[in-house]
């Protein structure tokens, strides 16, 4: 059993039933008419969460001791790091502002050139604005 995996899998289930939980606050989430705004989130937290539970079984089960040295580790560190900061700054500074301040330095860490970058954030952010804010009219925080 390789210890890094079990501890992901157990993390990542405790997310899915956060973000399950989460889900079915949100109206006509559990029904089965219509679907409302909860329903891809719920499926997204059962799939979450189930596949999490495959991983850690199949961890528990293994016989195999040996840990694989990962030289990408402080990457996936500023990257999940990256990812809760935005997740705080939505709130604070609303979503049209928070993503790009996440995107441009997330696609410079990943080794995209500053143009591109700068283009592809500037892209996300107006498709996002045309497609929920104009033509859905789904507020965004």
């Amino acid at each position: 059993m390789r210890v890094g995996l079990s501890i992901i899998s157990g993390l990542m289930i405790c997310f899915a039933a956060w973000f399950a939980w989460e889900a079915s606050t949100l109206p006509e989430s559990m029904t089965l008419g219509a679907p409302g705004p909860g329903r891809i989130p719920m499926i997204a937290a059962m799939m979450i969460g189930g596949f999490a539970a495959l991983l850690l079984v199949q961890e528990l089960r293994s016989k195999d001791r040996t840990s694989v040295p990962y030289p990408q580790q402080p990457r996936v560190a500023i990257m999940g790091g990256a990812g809760v900061v935005y997740a705080i700054l939505i709130p604070v500074l609303g979503y049209y502002l928070a993503t790009p301040v996440f995107m441009l330095p997330v696609l410079v860490l990943l080794r995209t050139s500053w143009r591109a970058a700068m283009g592809v954030t500037a892209g996300f952010t107006a498709f996002v604005f045309l497609v929920f804010d104009q033509l859905l009219n789904v507020p965004l925080p």
